[in-house]
Parts: C-alpha cells; sequence; structure tokens
C-alpha cells in the first residue's frame, strides 16, 4: 500500500487543491501563493493525513490500496479542502466528506462505521490546526485568508438582505394572485348556488 502521507502523494493533493482555488478566484497559481506558504502548508496537509490515515489504520480500513486506488480515494475530496484556505462563506463539511469516501467504500463492497471516518475528519483537521500555527508563514497567509472571508460575509449581508427582500415582495405577490383566485372562484359558486336555486324553483 502506498503511504497516503507521503511527501509525493502530498504534493499531487496539494496540487489539485491550489488548481481549484485558482479556478474558484480566476488568479494564477503562483499569485494564490508564495512557494514558501505553499510548502509550509504541504507540511501541515501531510500531518493532517497522516493522522487521518492511522486512525483509519487502527479499524484496519485503508488495507491494500494501491497507487491509482488511494489518488481515488482522495481526489474526490480536494474541492472540500480547499476551505482550509479558503474560508469565509465556506466550512469545512465533514459531513459532506464522509458521504463521498462512504460512497467509495460502498463501490469496494467494503462496509465501514461512519463513526470511524468522523474520527479520522476530526483528527485530521486538529492535526493541520496544530501542525499551520507552528509554521510562521501559513499561519499568517490563514489569519489574512480568515479576515478576507470575515469581509466576504459581512460584504454578503446587503445581498443578502435584498435577496430575501424579493422573496417577501414575491410571497406577498403570490399570497395576492392567491387569494384574488379564491375570490374569483367564490364568486362562481355563489353563482351557481343560485342557479341551482333558481333552477329548482322552476321545476
Amino acid at each position: 500500500m502506498i503511504e497516503l502521507y507521503s511527501a509525493s502523494f502530498v504534493a499531487q493533493l496539494s496540487k489539485a487543491i491550489l488548481q481549484i482555488l485558482s479556478k474558484r478566484h480566476s488568479v494564477d497559481i503562483p499569485y494564490l501563493m508564495s512557494d514558501v506558504v505553499s510548502g509550509q502548508f504541504n507540511q501541515a496537509l501531510q500531518v493532517a493525513i497522516k493522522a487521518f490515515v492511522t486512525t483509519l489504520s487502527n479499524h484496519n480500513i485503508l488495507e491494500n490500496l494501491d497507487e491509482k486506488a488511494s489518488q481515488t480515494f482522495f481526489s474526490p475530496v480536494a474541492e472540500e479542502l480547499t476551505n482550509l484556505l479558503d474560508p469565509g462563506l465556506e466550512i469545512f463539511d465533514t459531513g459532506k466528506l464522509i458521504d463521498i469516501q462512504l460512497d467509495y467504500f460502498e463501490k469496494r463492497d467494503q462496509e465501514v462505521d461512519p463513526k470511524f471516518l468522523e474520527d479520522a475528519w476530526f483528527e485530521f483537521q486538529k492535526a493541520f490546526s496544530f501542525a499551520s500555527r507552528s509554521l510562521p508563514e501559513l499561519r499568517e497567509f490563514l489569519r489574512a485568508s480568515y479576515e478576507a472571508g470575515s469581509f466576504r460575509v459581512l460584504s454578503d449581508i446587503g445581498g443578502a438582505l435584498k435577496k430575501l427582500d424579493y422573496n417577501i415582495n414575491s410571497f406577498s405577490r403570490q399570497e395576492g394572485h392567491l387569494n384574488k383566485n379564491i375570490s374569483d372562484y367564490m364568486e362562481e359558486l355563489s353563482r351557481y348556488k343560485k342557479w341551482a336555486k333558481d333552477k329548482r324553483k322552476a321545476i
């Protein structure tokens, strides 16, 4: 089995993460972060993946994975891992990660308790957090990222309120239209009732 936390494997995953970020923000990879920050991110990611793999290995999971299978295991989570570097409106969705990897195991006819994956991702986050704190350039990059993310959240409040106002107005319009339909229907029923009553008298 290939070591999922080997330097070469982590470098591939890190590159995939940066490519997704680059595409998301239309910024070339060299401008996303310096080589120093990128290198320190690789270090923290390697520590985190090692904690993840060790946790699952304690439950005899991830045995007999070759290089291709290992890439298939981690590649689908690369987009979610971008939130380690791009916080703000995004969240690190552990539930989504677990669902992705449960699907992987299901395709291999391997039954895995979701609790094991939950524990592994908890250890992953904890290890990444501690590792990043001891790497000064990465720590500063993440601090600035969180500040930018908080600004994006605050900036988005106006947009959220406009959307809410639009939805309220839309609901009011729909309510008015519904009330008119009910009124027309009741009027039609009234006319039908009067017609039926007159018809009965004529008979």
